[in-house]
């Protein structure tokens, strides 16, 4: 296995943070870390007198490269060993107006009138990391793009198991500086023994050769001495003192989107505090409750909130009275007012939005490079192209039919204006029926709707790990519930209130009186209920309400790329822990890295971990100084290795850490053969 870094900024550039260039430092990170090949990738430039400086000052392979701003995203090109790095150095000559705006990128034909044959290259856009490539960019190039540069552990971990993505790869992306105090460890180890560009392509080319440690592709670095840890479930055991929460904290330090929960984090010794903090909980999880259900009824109140039923009624008035004022003096008609013109109503332009969407839709389909097979099944790229020309003609004979409508609308105002000015018989005043009719149909639905969402109902159930939530929606009963959806301390509501069972009216009572956001009002139409109860059906106790916001914790972890539990045994019961947060614990482990610090055989050996840590106190007899080592292993092994080589029985670790020692291990255990004889 070799250890490759392809990614390394030497030249700061308006795209970097400013940083002095180092070569001894990174000579220093390259035998630290025991990199055999590395690339100089700086922002759109290559220096060639400074690369050579390099090459000749390190003992490892050395590519030279550029990293490339194309399309809003980055990619990494690399070239070989043995390229004419004066034609390298004038192509990438070419990019370096790219670094005069923060923003500029070149366009993927730009890059391929520099580049012209890819062969040459090794290219590994930024994949799974910001700012990313986009996949249609991606599809354009084919099978010259076959690898990608991943962010952090867990992504690399489901890139590699995923069958249709990109092999991922995992770099420092480094500042070389002087003042650089610890070397990151984000490289990637590739199966291979002679290090150059062809081998380097193959070997990527194959993801069982490619891993994140030296001698197990499960395994992946999490210190910076180089110690390894699963990219599973992990156990960190130690005496009190020797440094567990200390490595817990280093883990969480060096990297990024870490779901830490800290002892004791989840209890609360003051019980109004920890009803109140509980509470708080309780409302932000109904509160993304409610936004799911009442999301399409906010979309029904936006749009009656456009709605101005008086303005309607007020338009309409002024219709009928300017029709039974005309018809007084039709007896006065003169040449002016009988033409037909006179009373001519303008054209309701309204413009088809939704076959725009169909258009923008079709286009999608077409477009589409992830789902592409999936689409092809059913409709072919003939027919959607066929479909989308038809489409775009419609649009436009609909645009050219608003157009001369617009123009006949604006040609009839200026007639009427000019015959008024002539004639003293009053005119008819316009009146859009089509919409004052649509708005009175929509209010009337609207009336419906209102009706179905205060209709008391359970809109969301979960049973899981012993307890039950219920979420009930149901009507508002007083001016006080009012108040407490909208969250004021004070305030009297009863004019509001008294119009609830008007929907419209209520809507603009609250719209106007009330000081809610429009894009709030669609929340006070109902209330939303949100109850926690036991497996006895009553609510829940001060432990069983620690006991939830530890599931609700581990449950939301999901979102998460690692998770560090410090011992939660020193919060709950161990029928708890067994029956349910150990569970959780392990189908968190099928997905992202978790580090748990235990002493409880309840938690450390049943949960049956893939790896082991255990952490020790070092003492130096001199100095007096105090550092902690730390050993790992799978939870199988014999022995647990630190990265100094120094070895410890893990039978020996184990019961110590989570038995209290063998013999108390063997008493305990006689006593309960005892006791059940």
């Amino acid at each position: 296995m070799k250890r490759i870094d392809l990614h390394i900024h030497t030249k700061p550039t308006k795209k970097d943070v400013s940083f002095t260039f180092s070569l001894d430092k990174l000579n220093e990170y390259v035998i630290d870390k025991k990199i055999d090949a590395i690339a100089i990738t700086n922002h759109n430039c290559f220096d060639k007198s400074q690369f050579i400086e390099i090459r000749n000052k390190l003992k490892c392979v050395v590519f030279p490269g550029v990293e490339i701003d194309i399309e809003s995203g980055h990619l990494l090109l690399i070239a070989k060993t043995d390229s004419d790095l004066t034609d390298f150095s004038n192509k990438c000559r070419s990019l370096e107006y790219l670094n005069d705006d923060i923003q500029s990128s070149i366009s993927f034909e730009g890059f391929r009138k520099i580049f012209t044959d890819l062969s040459h290259y090794l290219l590994i856009p930024h994949y799974k990391k910001n700012p990313s490539i986009s996949d249609e960019i991606i599809a354009k190039f084919g099978t010259d793009i076959f690898v990608g540069e991943v962010s952090n552990q867990k992504k690399f971990t489901v890139q590699l198991k995923s069958p249709n993505e990109l092999t991922p790869v995992m770099f420092s992306d480094i500042r070389v500086s002087e003042d650089l105090n610890s070397f990151p460890f984000k490289q990637t180890h590739v199966q291979l023994e002679e290090i150059n560009l062809n081998s380097l392509k193959y070997a990527l080319g194959d993801k069982s050769k490619v891993s994140l440690s030296n001698n197990h592709s499960a395994l992946f670095q999490i210190l910076d001495d180089g110690t390894l840890a699963s990219d599973g479930l992990n156990v960190i055991l130690g005496k009190r003192s020797s440094g567990k929460t200390y490595t817990l904290k280093r883990i969480c330090k060096s990297f990024i989107n870490i779901k830490h929960i800290a002892q004791f984090s989840l209890l609360e010794a003051d019980e109004e505090k920890a009803k109140k903090d509980f509470e708080e909980k309780i409302n932000l999880k109904k509160s993304n409750i409610a936004e799911e259900y009442l999301e399409e009824f906010r979309v029904v109140v936006n749009d009656c909130l456009k709605i101005d039923n008086d303005k309607d009624n007020k338009n309409l008035e002024e219709y009928l009275s300017s029709l039974m004022n005309f018809a007084k003096h039709t007896y006065e008609a003169d040449i002016y007012s009988k033409a037909n013109v006179y009373n001519e109503s303008s054209y309701n332009l309204v413009r088809d939005v939704e076959l725009v969407q169909i258009a923008d839709s079709v286009s999608t389909l077409i477009n589409t490079i992830k789902h592409k097979t999936l689409i092809q099944k059913y409709i072919s790229d003939e027919i959607l192209i066929k479909l989308h020309k038809d489409i775009a003609k419609m649009i436009d004979d609909h645009n050219y039919d608003l157009l001369i409508k617009e123009k006949t609308n604006a040609i009839v105002v200026e007639l009427k204006r000019l015959l008024r000015s002539k004639s003293s018989v009053p005119q008819i005043e316009d009146c859009d029926f089509i919409s004052t009719y649509m708005n009175r149909v929509k209010l009337d639905k609207f009336s419906l709707i209102v009706e179905a969402i205060k209709a008391e109902k359970i809109i969301y159930t979960e049973e899981k790990y012993g307890y039950n939530v219920e979420v009930k929606c149901r009507n508002i009963t007083s001016p006080g519930e009012l108040r407490e959806i909208i969250r004021r301390s004070s305030g009297d509501f009863k004019g509001q209130f008294a119009s609830y069972n008007s929907p419209y009216s209520y809507l603009k009572s609250i719209s106007e009186k009330t000081g809610v956001p429009n894009s709030e009002a669609y929340k006070l139409f109902c209330v939303i209920d949100y109850k926690v109860k036991n497996s006895y059906g009553f609510d829940v106790s001060g432990g069983e309400r620690a006991e939830f916001n530890l599931l609700s914790e581990l449950s939301d972890s999901f979102k998460y790329d690692m998770v560090l539990i410090d011992e939660p045994e020193s919060s709950f019961d161990n029928m708890f822990l067994r029956n349910n947060v150990n569970q959780i614990i392990k189908d968190l482990s099928d997905k992202l890295p978790v580090f748990v610090v235990t002493h409880s055989s309840t938690v450390g050996a049943s949960i049956k971990p893939d790896h082991i840590l255990y952490t020790e106190r070092v003492i130096d007899e001199e100095s007096m100084n105090v550092s902690f080592k730390v050993y790992g292993g799978y939870a199988s092994d014999k022995k647990l290795k630190s990265m100094t080589g120094d070895e410890i029985d893990n039978y020996t670790i184990l019961v110590d850490s989570l038995e209290a020692g063998e013999e108390a291990y063997k008493e305990r255990r006689k006593m309960y053969e005892n006791i059940k004889n």
